[in-house]
């Protein structure tokens, strides 16, 4: 046997620059419609030079999935899947100073909410495009805060990577919403005052989008964090999720970054270094308050579904359902000194 058929050849490379990974039974994996439309019918001798083909070019039939060993296998490890506006953009500046993390390079590849990828049979390459392969002993991790929102967007990232590691940053919805509000009229793509964003009426644009999520306007939606965790949970273990706080990444990223470093099985940052290169948000005079009619409104709408995301985490939420809870802010003259401010800007 001296040639390989074209059919081999052409299943390798699906699965080594597409990421393709064929799932199944052996005899499921023969007469998949998949193999059928790459290959036409792999019949007798052209199918078993496809399993040896596998083993000799270090790829592993492990029986529900197709795996490289003793070689780099491209799968990209762990995920910061939310919330928008939660310090996921921070948190991921901060994996990127981490020696044993490789973040994509860029934030928010945006490539499990991508709908014009064909879903039924997804290349993975514009994903793997993001890292660097060459480096070997490293955790990689892409962040794109819209994945624990956005339909299927979980599902298909269980499709590509099903070990693969969760974190999953929570702000207080109701300040959260006003942020998402605030960043979207900076943008130009929110003409509405945030009372009419959170009012019946505003809200109506979400649930008339296509599957009833919309990626500018759910500022309320996307606060409804207990419906999301338990899709998660059904999709993924709940051993493979981390939670955390974001106003406590604010407030103690140390002991934060600690519990993240745990999770994914590594060494921690450098406590002072860590500190030192994190920057909180910072009061100031020209930053808008949420009005207090519409922080009211908010705090009777998410009440109980903070409790019941209190109870799917384990975190301790109950200053969240305190009416003058505040979030942690430093002050401009104070920031990198530990002094920090209410939202109004005072001391």
């Amino acid at each position: 046997m001296n040639t390989v058929p074209r059919a081999a050849r052409r299943f390798m490379f699906g699965v080594r620059t597409c990421g393709w990974r064929p799932s199944g039974s052996i005899q499921e994996l023969r007469s998949s419609a998949t193999m059928n439309r790459m290959f036409g019918r792999l019949e007798g001798l052209e199918f078993m030079v496809i399993l040896i083909l596998i083993g000799q070019t270090g790829v592993e039939w492990t029986g529900w999935s197709i795996k490289r060993q003793g070689q780099l296998r491209k799968n990209v490890d762990f995920f910061i899947i939310g919330v928008q506006k939660g310090g996921t953009t921070a948190l991921d500046r901060l994996c990127r100073s981490h020696p044993s993390m490789q973040m994509a390079a860029v934030k928010e590849v945006h490539f499990f909410d991508d709908e014009a990828i064909d879903w039924a049979e997804p290349c993975y390459q514009r994903l793997h495009d993001a890292f660097d392969w060459s480096t070997g002993d490293v955790l990689r991790g892409e962040s794109t805060p819209i994945y624990i929102y956005w339909p299927q967007a979980l599902a298909r990232l269980r499709r590509y990577n099903p070990d693969a590691k969760l974190i999953l940053a929570l702000r207080h919805p109701g300040r959260r919403a006003f942020s998402q509000w605030r960043m979207e009229r900076k943008r130009s793509n929110e003409a509405l005052t945030f009372d009419e964003v959170i009012s019946v009426h505003g809200r109506l644009r979400v649930h008339l989008a296509e599957a009833g999520a919309h990626p500018v306007y759910s500022y309320v939606e996307r606060g409804f964090y207990a419906a999301q965790i338990e899709r998660l949970f059904d999709i993924f273990p709940r051993h493979q999720v981390h939670f955390l706080r974001t106003d406590l990444l604010w407030r103690e990223p140390a002991t934060t970054l600690a519990g993240v470093s745990e999770f994914l099985g590594i060494g921690g940052w450098d406590a002072a270094a860590a500190v030192t290169d994190y920057v909180a948000p910072i009061a100031n005079a020209e930053m808008e308050i949420i009005p207090l009619r519409a922080r009211a409104k908010l705090d009777t709408i998410f009440r109980g579904d903070i409790a019941r995301t209190a109870e799917l985490t384990g975190l301790n939420l109950s200053d969240w359902l305190d009416p003058d809870y505040q979030e942690p802010m430093r002050t401009a003259a104070g920031a990198g000194t530990g002094n920090w401010a209410k939202p109004d800007g005072t001391a």
